[in-house]
């Protein structure tokens, strides 16, 4: 059995750490690995970033980044992009139900904006009082 050099190492790494190499090679490679800091260091950095990878979840893009992108590409590509993605779009990149209230926001609005007219009243209500009392 003769050893492997780094060099020859490295090529085989990702099926070592995946386990799928002959176990002739995975012999010599635990054996490398064994002796070798530099390629332990590396098929360990190797297997920390598949875990860190396998633990990854992409977010979904947004439905006007997508016609953006398609708008990018071509005219008929952001057309069908348009078409599959565009309800509810205002202005383009602007979405539309961003800008709209649910029915209890709209309330809540209306109630804080009655609060704030009476305390204005109220307020002007006070200050006449204050400067004309014979009123």
């Amino acid at each position: 059995m003769s050893r492997l050099s780094c060099g020859e190492v490295l090529p085989h790494l990702e099926s070592f750490r995946r386990g799928d190499c002959s176990p002739e090679l995975r012999l010599l490679l635990d054996e490398h690995t064994g002796r070798c800091p530099e390629c332990r260091r590396k098929l360990a950095h190797l297997r920390q970033l598949t875990a860190m990878l396998s633990a990854w979840r992409p977010l979904r893009a947004p439905r006007w980044l997508k016609i953006e992108t398609a708008e990018a590409v071509s005219a008929d590509l952001e057309e069908a992009a348009r078409r599959t993605y565009g309800r509810g779009l205002w202005l383009g990149s602007v979405k539309a139900s961003a800008w709209r209230l649910s029915r209890w926001q709209r309330i809540a609005n209306f109630v804080v904006l009655a609060a704030l007219l009476f305390l204005a009243l109220a307020l002007l209500w006070r200050l006449a009082m204050h400067h004309f009392p014979r009123l």
